[in-house]
């Protein structure tokens, strides 16, 4: 992206990058979502409380997210804009497989490949970005139900699948990654729909405040129906599970439980990311002062990767010995807004030096080498 100067309270020339603050304060709510999920996970499953209200949507936020930055990348067309986004699929893979030897839910395998096919179709037109998402949200959940019913797929996939396994068994691992783990039958759908998102307009009030009036009323009557539908045609209900049942039955797919891979799921939860999105793009765009409050956790959403990675090391070491202290829905929350608002402000710092985030330098680097040959390439002259 351009780079502005701006000035520091000492009038000091400071290089930034030009970045949509709504969109990173998206980014920013969908890690503390997923801190929130993983707290609850780590090192024990918690009982069912309110807190669980997020379980399922902070991911697809987060995709969502991701496609609505592929388009931005790609829009002007710039030279190897389509190649960088590409170069960084490897590295996504292997620091996901890295992970995936200690933690389980990693979904940086899926970015990899979700990259790719964004690199692949970022030229196609904004209606036919629209209705590969429609597609994916509604006759992903549907197929795989079908595949299910006939046994040509199994029921969960295994960390294993999309882990250093991969490299001799890429028929194991091409099933984990589309119809198995993240189904990318399914996030594909998220993905597509950022990417029609990223299109338009992600920068004024205007577009904010009305997507946010589409999409949140969508979101309450979809969930409306999905509990109507359920209680009417669905099975029974079961126990809490972390992991529910993923649908064998039609019926099943009204179910808006997260992580359930059922039609309800995906919808709502596809709805409840442009809620946010748009909720978020109106604040930064028409408050100016909550804009400036939010200003850390924009930096936050900066550097999403690098919160990411960090938020694994954060759970195997400071966690383990905080958690054991929490004894209520709401210190449990509290523990999660306090680390992530000191990750906020620590990213807000690190950014007034550096252009990116730790691993965001990392993945941009990386990209950078692997697109060399082709940039090389490109300046030698042609053969007379």
């Amino acid at each position: 992206m351009a780079d502005v100067v701006t000035k520091t309270a000492a009038d000091a020339p400071v290089r930034t990058r030009h970045r949509l603050e709504g969109i990173d304060l998206a980014r920013a709510l969908a890690m503390l979502g997923m801190l929130v999920e993983h707290t609850l996970q780590y090192p024990t499953i918690q009982p069912r409380s309110v807190l669980f209200s997020v379980y399922g949507r902070s991911a697809p936020l987060f995709v969502l997210l991701a496609g609505v930055g592929v388009s931005l990348a790609t829009r002007e067309r710039r030279p190897f804009s389509r190649a960088m986004v590409a170069a960084r699929a490897p590295f996504l893979l292997l620091v996901g497989m890295w992970l995936t030897v200690r933690v389980s839910g990693v979904i940086l395998q899926s970015f990899a490949l979700f990259f790719v096919v964004g690199a692949c179709t970022c030229r196609l037109p904004r209606r036919a970005l629209a209705w590969l998402s429609g597609v994916f949200l509604v006759a992903g959940p549907l197929v795989l139900t079908y595949m299910r019913q006939h046994d040509l797929v199994r029921v969960f996939g295994t960390q294993t699948d999309v882990g250093f396994h991969a490299f001799t068994q890429p028929v194991r691992f091409f099933d984990g990654l589309v119809v198995e783990y993240y189904a990318a039958a399914i996030w594909l759908g998220f993905f597509f729909l950022g990417m029609w998102l990223g299109r338009g307009d992600v920068s004024s009030a205007d577009a904010g405040k009305r997507l946010f009036r589409l999409a949140a009323p969508a979101a309450v009557i979809a969930f409306t129906v999905g509990w109507w539908g359920a209680r009417t045609f669905g099975p029974p209900p079961q126990l809490f599970d972390l992991a529910p049942p993923l649908p064998l039955a039609w019926s099943q797919n009204w179910t808006t439980y997260g992580f359930s891979d059922s039609l309800g799921w995906a919808v709502t939860s596809a709805l409840v990311a442009l809620a946010v999105t748009g909720a978020c793009i109106c604040l930064i765009a028409a408050a100016p002062r909550a804009a400036r409050a939010c200003k850390p956790f924009v930096a936050l959403g900066a550097t999403s990767l690098s919160f990411y990675l960090l938020h694994f090391l954060y759970l195997d070491t400071l966690w383990r010995d905080i958690e054991p202290h929490l004894t209520t829905i709401l210190t449990y929350f509290v523990a999660s807004v306090a680390f992530w608002m000191v990750f906020a402000l620590a990213a807000q710092a690190w950014l007034k030096v550096f252009r990116r985030g730790p691993f965001e330098t990392v993945l941009y680097v990386g990209a950078l080498l692997l697109t060399l040959p082709f940039r090389r390439a490109a300046r030698q002259p042609a053969d007379p």
